[in-house]
């Protein structure tokens, strides 16, 4: 049975949505749809007037959607290229939150992350890591939410452009211009090797002729679109700042490469590929194509096999919603990343649990196996322990009555001296000697250096401020009545002569009674 995706790509300069019908080995596109967002007027933010855009554009009847992805603006997130020592995945997602943290100014707990791999290497794991704040994919899901849509998926905007690619090798790669920001992915071999966005797009341009020219934003606009051009045969007046604008785009897209190749070499871009609005300029793929040393060309839309294109099927500024549609028709035949993760996932996504089912059966049978084999593994033992005890006392009865005794119950009984009161266990542990102990040796100008006690008796050393206090410390244990002998050993001056050291050592008078007076 199809299922109907929507693919929306909230831009600042239009909101555009693809529909397409995915099916299990194909897909049918319904349509694609465009509306303006109306530039900012005093008051207003871009935020706002991306929503009014989008309700005008859901207001059109249509059939709803069955899933929703959209992209998260490229300026708004973080991308990071970071290589691994190992390939296992376990290791790398424990290991990658300690890698993100040291990448990022804030706490991590304010952020959202994915990663995707992109490529092994001698033992080495390759990986995309896209990092955005919260608050940034918050704003976007409750901006959708206002028009009832919640999507299943919030992608990294360059790396959906990935299904757009045309057939090639090498080292390739798609820049998408748009009005604020400019989306750059690197492929090798078809295979996703980097994505991400910079703030340089449309906009840069018409602000460049603005400065230059001292015209109002409005007309800088106009004469872009009118008569921009970067060739020979374009207004002298126009070619200088929009030459100069597009050199920050340069700078991007150089570091962007010398990054990859740093990380692992890749070879030299052969191939770079032009879609979104700002690719209109004429004379960009030119100048691209001279600085960088590639061969720069526009990206074709995708071919439809069995069905009739869609109007505006083609246009460059359609590119990254239609990306995004077919990324979504390719489900896990194309892993990529999504930043709608956490307590911001989407609470109905049973697409992984589906998949994961012949996994989760034997993974519960055989948890049923060990749970079996743990009980009967605790009965044998519980049973050798219990004869190891019952060992245990019978050598202490033996030793202490003269007869071997194994309940436990009667080996108390009999050790306690049962109706007669005559019992062998001390009333007195030795925590409790340590208590009466401690309680009656902290007087000023004495420090005990060693305290050793047991059942029967106590051995301490220390030191006093003079023999008077030694006296002192030995009136305050025979204040006990357990604690009545009390031998001294050598007391002694230390060499300094400041000091007296003493070593006492107290018998427990009280064993097998009740207790002492307090």
């Amino acid at each position: 049975m199809a299922m109907r995706v929507w693919a929306i790509d909230v831009g600042s300069a239009e909101v555009k949505l693809c529909s397409l019908q995915s099916g299990f080995r194909s897909y049918v596109i319904d349509s694609v749809e465009r509306v303006p967002v109306a530039r900012p007027s005093e008051g207003t933010t871009v935020a706002q007037a991306q929503r009014a855009a989008l309700g005008k554009l859901l207001a059109t009847p249509r059939l709803r959607a069955d899933s929703v992805v959209v992209a998260l603006p490229g300026t708004v997130v973080a991308s990071h290229l970071l290589t691994l020592p190992f390939t296992d995945t376990k290791r790398l997602e424990q290991t990658l939150a300690f890698e993100v943290e040291g990448l990022i100014p804030f706490d991590l707990t304010e952020v959202v992350y994915d990663y995707q791999a992109v490529g092994q290497e001698d033992g080495k794991t390759f990986l995309l890591v896209a990092v955005a704040r919260r608050t940034a994919i918050r704003e976007l899901l409750e901006m959708l939410g206002e028009h009832g849509i919640d999507p299943r998926s919030v992608l990294l905007a360059p790396s959906s452009l990935q299904p757009l690619l045309p057939k090639g090798d090498g080292l390739e790669a798609i820049l998408d211009v748009g009005l604020d920001r400019s989306c750059l992915a690197l492929f090798h071999d078809g295979a996703l090797a980097f994505a991400r966005a910079f703030d340089v797009g449309g906009d840069t341009l018409t602000r460049a002729i603005e400065a230059d020219l001292q015209v109002p934003w409005e007309t800088a606009e106009a004469l872009k679109v009118e008569r921009g051009s970067l060739l020979d045969d374009g207004d002298a007046t126009l070619v200088p700042p929009l030459a100069r604008a597009l050199q920050s785009a340069l700078r991007e897209i150089r570091q962007t490469l010398k990054l990859v190749a740093s990380r692992r070499h890749r070879g030299v871009l052969s191939r770079l590929w032009l879609t979104g609005g700002g690719s209109r300029l004429r004379g960009l793929d030119a100048l691209l194509a001279r600085e960088l040393g590639c061969e720069v060309r526009a990206l074709p839309a995708p071919e439809l096999e069995g069905q009739a294109p869609p109007p505006g099927w083609g246009d460059p500024e359609l590119s990254l919603a239609v990306g995004l549609a077919l990324s979504t028709h390719a489900g896990s035949r194309a892993a990529g990343i999504n930043l709608r993760r956490g307590d911001q996932s989407f609470q109905g996504d049973f697409a992984k649990l589906r998949g994961k089912l012949g996994k989760l059966a034997a993974l519960a049978g055989l948890l049923a196996v060990m749970t079996g084999v743990r009980a009967y593994a605790q009965v044998y033992v519980l049973g050798q322990r219990e004869a190891r005890i019952d060992d245990a006392v019978c050598k202490s009865t033996q030793k202490a009555i003269g007869r071997c005794l194994r309940d436990i119950n009667v080996a108390k009984s009999a050790l306690l001296g049962g109706s007669s009161g005559g019992s062998t266990i001390p009333r007195l542990s030795a925590l409790d000697l340590l208590s009466e102990t401690a309680s009656r040796l902290g007087m000023e100008g004495t420090k005990i250096t060693e305290l050793d006690v047991g059942t029967d008796q106590v051995r301490l050393r220390g030191e006093a401020g003079g023999f008077d206090l030694v006296d002192k410390v030995v009136s305050s244990l025979h204040a006990y009545r357990c604690f009545q002998d009390i031998q001294r050993g050598r007391v002694q001056r230390i060499q300094n002569g400041s000091k007296v050291e003493f070593n006492l050592e107290v018998r427990n008078a009280c064993l097998g009674t009740p207790g002492g007076d307090r």
